[in-house]
């Protein structure tokens, strides 16, 4: 469904970032989809590493770096912004939630200053 909509948003001259990117799913879609820029950055260096790979194997020109939001916002400003931070399931409830509460409050920090740091005109988190 995220992919769906990410490739409806992407325009030839639209700057994309992935945040929290892991495998550099969500920024092979908007590379695909014919997006001028499309940055993809990760914490981990293995994630970094595994989207960096897989942007490479299928020739799609993504850039990937390694780090958090400092990282994020020094790649942009970007007019299309997509995250999809790692959850693993809760033995408590059953339900889903975010594998490391940092993620969390640097998504929500994300949004919040996507308006005035990240995006020039939209953000889809």
């Amino acid at each position: 469904m995220l992919a769906s909509a990410l490739a409806a948003s992407v325009t030839p001259e639209a700057e994309v970032l992935d945040f929290c990117c892991g495998s550099g799913a969500l920024a092979m879609v908007a590379a695909r989809a014919g997006a001028a820029k499309v940055t993809a950055v990760d914490r981990s260096s293995l994630a970094a590493g595994v989207a960096w790979a897989n942007a490479r194997g299928r020739g799609l020109p993504i850039r990937v770096r390694r780090g958090g939001l400092a990282v994020a916002v020094s790649e942009g400003p970007f007019d299309v912004v997509v995250s999809n931070p790692p959850y693993v399931p809760s033995p408590r409830s059953g339900s889903w939630v975010l594998r490391d509460t940092r993620i969390a409050g640097t998504a929500a920090r994300m949004g919040a200053q996507s308006s005035g740091h990240c995006a020039r005109r939209r953000s889809s988190c």
